[in-house]
């Protein structure tokens, strides 16, 4: 457990800190894989950290370098991805709570199985009208866990009405991985 100080990156910000102390958040675990000085969270992005918090769901606080102002949209984005993206709990222009997905990033050399899950998640996410826009290079924005895939960091999507995320998905796993398709890789164009 650390004070809520030590997550805010790279320098504590007044009204970042007043927001979250305001909504009841004071500490977090220091625990993931990223270290954020003496602390470690479960990611670090260029608008904002992740941390876990005491009654261990994930929370995304906005870095005070960020030239996002606020995370309402993002936030809303990933209410609307209800069952593709894990789910929110509460949010503010600097913070989102959501639960905590345990798992694994997306690799390039994943099986049929895994590959199947995570284009259904697009499919869904297109059903939804969410284009996430950040899915031709999905590796950190898909979260593998025993049983399904999660699909996170909504910062840059928008609502379309012909969203393409199942061809985005698609086109990138089979570049990454032909062997999926059974072909040999020079029978591909790309």
């Amino acid at each position: 457990m650390a004070p809520l100080r030590e997550f805010l990156y790279p320098f504590p910000l007044h009204d970042i800190e007043k927001e979250l102390m305001d909504s009841g958040i004071r500490r977090l675990l220091s625990y993931g894989k990223s270290s954020l000085g003496k602390v470690k969270v479960l990611g670090k992005g260029k608008n904002g950290v992740v941390a876990l918090t005491e009654d261990l769901n994930a929370i995304k606080i906005r870095r005070a370098d960020s030239p996002k102002r606020c995370m309402k949209f993002e936030a809303r984005m990933q209410e609307r991805a209800m069952g593709v993206a894990p789910r929110v709990i509460d949010y503010g222009c600097n913070y989102i709570i959501m639960e905590y997905v345990e798992g694994r990033e997306l690799t390039r050399n994943e099986d049929v199985s895994v590959v199947l899950r995570v284009l259904h998640k697009g499919f869904l996410l297109d059903s939804l009208q969410v284009q996430h826009r950040e899915l031709t290079r999905p590796w950190g924005n898909i979260i593998i866990t025993r049983s399904n895939a999660f699909i996170v960091d909504f910062e840059d999507a928008r609502i379309l009405s012909s969203p393409n995320n199942f061809v985005r998905l698609f086109t990138a796993l089979i570049k990454s991985n032909p062997s999926i398709l059974a072909l040999p890789k020079d029978k591909y164009i790309w």
